[in-house]
């Protein structure tokens, strides 16, 4: 018999969901269409597009190649550079149309997450929350208003497609499933190589919510013998099974009733889904609960003090497994992550971007992670002051920030493990921030910043996973159940249609309408609140993203929110000087020294302005300055030889063409500069 499709045909959680995707949408859209009408920025964005002569001449064949076997600006990303060569295919060098492809990716992003959650957990309000946090949050607006961190957006959409394909391979394991998975996980690698903690996120999530992990094997209980994920096993009939000896009283997979027909608790015919590795766990708790003169009724309680949660509400039924076997199962995904970093890692050392243990000290670099996980976290919650670039603190952090954010972290983390029992999202979703964090918290040093709010992309999603079904059980308070046990009551609305509902031959158990959004007094405030959130941060973000129009309006913000920010003066003053405001730059660059006398950028930036002022003694001096930190910067010497040509100090400017050409072959201005002062002698 076949059914008439269309949306009129949908359950109901299910147009609901497709009216929160609209909203979702149609509020991103609003917040981020300003975009379109905004400029290239001269942080990366030159340097990545415009000036790249691989990327402005489009996709080619030549180019896709160069993507993958060279490096340019300090790193390798490829798949990053074939967006932007297709870009280029697409609008040219017109800013607003790369612009708007960030947004859109964003958007899909945003959707992808709600509908993974949704599918893992069966709740569809914590999903959609999550989505929009994640779609609307300030701390997002460098990674999606800026061209040159297309990276971030579409590294994003790997990891969401990785996991997808994971949920795919778990329920039923089989290397005709894991290879796909591992070829998109590749796929993400070559785009920003941030999925290097993916494996460990995937672990995270076999505990909540897959609820893959068995408890360690118990003596006499002949410990867990399922063959391995990899090993082609199929987990029964569906592809996978459910342990039914830890979660008595849970839903059958089919029916989504138990085993009986009865509500949880009642124990006949439940034997009859045990697996056969389950029985001797199953006796062990028979066993137990005759010595105490108790039923096997009392599984529910056990459970409850269970180390794993138990299964979720969703659509996934996923094969247990212990954890050994579970780290066994990521080695190959373990190996491309080995393999991605040491590209990287030679990459950036070649480059000269990454900092030695002499310039940035292990202390100086632990103390600055432990405060940048607690700043990022207060920027979360209160995300004002946001800025392009945040400078290292150096020598000058006090102890007592980098102690009491280790106390503060500590506590943190102490606390979501006690809680995790009862609530398992909340362990899942602090690993989540603090595990994908650890690339780029600073202990290996990239650049001179202390820390950056594109690198919190990734990381914030576990953060709004906490914030979202912590909520929910808040909802719930009334009643003293928590998502997870509710998950072992039935299916949270959104999991089974309604025609679907009619073909089952056994009554779902009624639950307690606990359910976010319901019309009850609790509810509809929880869901006004979690309205306003949104809105409030929907204002906070189109307003920070009216900072990225253009070179002037981010560094002239960058300076006000944030002190002593030297970069930020040297680069609004760069872009005033491309106005022709040449006395105004001068005035930033000599605010920039005044922070940091040594910082080569202003150095350099202050001989060109009086180079251009025609005060060329003055100029050697800030070059002079500038090659004692970077005596291998090809655009010193270049710059220096031109001042020299002035001075008319043609055998030295021809030694400083010389050593420019030296570092940077073929630069056409050194080499036109070393003829004309060879024609000068």
């Amino acid at each position: 018999m076949s059914y008439p499709t269309g949306i009129h045909n949908l359950s109901r959680p299910q147009k609901k969901a497709l009216l929160i995707c609209l909203g979702i949408v149609l509020l991103t859209l609003a917040v981020y269409g300003q975009v379109g009408g905004h400029a290239f920025i001269d942080f990366d964005d030159y340097e990545y597009i415009t000036e790249n002569p691989q990327v402005r001449t489009g996709l080619t064949l030549d180019n896709i190649v160069w993507a993958f076997t060279s490096h340019h600006s300090h790193n390798w990303h490829p798949l990053t550079w074939i967006s932007h060569m297709v870009d280029v295919e697409l609008f040219g060098l017109n800013p607003g149309g790369h612009h708007l492809v960030n947004v859109v990716l964003h958007i899909v992003n945003s959707l992808l997450l709600m509908a993974l959650l949704w599918r893992l957990t069966g709740a569809l309000w914590p999903s959609a929350f999550t989505a929009a946090l994640f779609a609307l949050h300030p701390l997002h607006v460098e990674s999606v208003a800026w061209v040159a961190e297309r990276k971030d957006i579409l590294s994003c959409f790997f990891w969401l497609m990785t996991i997808c394909m994971y949920i795919r391979y778990v329920v039923r394991p089989d290397w005709r499933r894991y290879l796909p998975m591992a070829a998109v996980f590749a796929l993400g690698l070559t785009a920003k190589q941030m999925l290097v903690t993916l494996p460990f996120v995937l672990l995270l999530l076999d505990f909540w919510p897959l609820g893959r992990m068995t408890r360690p094997s118990r003596a006499g209980t002949g410990g867990d013998k399922r063959p391995g994920p990899l090993a082609g096993g199929r987990g029964g009939k569906n592809g996978a099974t459910r342990v039914l000896s830890e979660h008595a009283g849970h839903l059958d997979d089919k029916t989504g009733a138990t085993p009986t027909g009865k509500r949880p608790g009642s124990q006949k015919g439940i034997s009859a889904n045990i697996t056969p590795e389950d029985k001797g766990v199953a006796g062990a708790g028979k066993r137990h609960g005759r010595r105490k003169g108790a039923s096997v009724a009392s599984a529910g309680a056990a459970n409850k003090a269970a180390r794993f949660p138990a299964p979720p509400p969703g659509n996934v039924t996923a094969v247990p497994a212990s954890v050994s076997r579970l780290i066994m199962e990521k080695v190959p995904l373990l190996i491309l992550v080995a393999v991605a970093s040491v590209i990287v890692f030679t990459v950036q050392l070649k480059s000269g971007v990454l900092y030695n243990l002499l310039q940035f000290p292990l202390a100086i670099r632990l103390e600055n992670a432990l405060v940048s996980y607690v700043t990022y976290l207060g920027k979360t919650f209160w995300p004002v002051d946001l800025a392009v670039f945040y400078p290292h603190p150096l020598h000058t952090l006090p102890l007592w920030k980098s102690v009491g954010a280790a106390g503060l972290l500590l506590a943190i983390s102490v606390a979501v493990l006690r809680l995790g029992k009862r609530h398992p999202y909340l362990p899942v979703g602090w690993f989540w921030y603090l595990g994908t964090l650890i690339p780029v918290i600073g202990l290996v040093q990239v650049g001179v910043q202390a820390m950056a709010d594109r690198y919190t992309y990734i990381p914030l999603i576990g953060i709004f996973i906490m914030v979202a079904w912590g909520g929910w059980d808040l909802t719930r308070g009334s009643n003293g159940i928590s998502a997870a046990e509710d998950a072992s009551i039935r299916p949270q609305e959104g999991t089974i249609s309604g025609r679907e509902r009619s073909k089952r031959d056994t009554p779902l158990p009624e639950r307690p309408q606990t359910h976010l959004l319901q019309r009850s007094p609790s509810g509809m405030v929880a869901g006004g609140l979690a309205l306003a959130v949104v809105l409030v941060l929907s204002f906070l973000t189109w307003k920070q993203t009216g900072y990225w129009r253009d070179n002037v309006t981010l560094y002239e913000h960058a300076v006000r929110v944030v002190p002593d920010n030297y970069w930020a003066y040297n680069n609004l003053g760069a872009a005033l000087a491309a106005r022709g405001r040449l006395e105004e730059a001068a005035g930033l660059f000599a605010k920039s020294l005044a922070i940091m006398p040594a910082y080569p950028g202003a150095n350099r930036n202050m001989a060109v302005a009086l180079y251009k002022k025609g005060e060329y003694a003055a100029a050697l001096t800030f070059l002079a300055t500038a090659l004692k930190v970077q005596p291998d910067n090809p655009e010193l010497h270049y710059t220096r030889g031109a001042v020299l040509l002035k001075l008319g100090r043609h055998e030295e400017a021809a030694a400083a063409f010389r050593k420019s050409l030296a570092l940077r072959p073929g630069d056409p201005d050194a080499d036109a500069g070393l003829r004309e002062a060879g024609a000068g002698k």
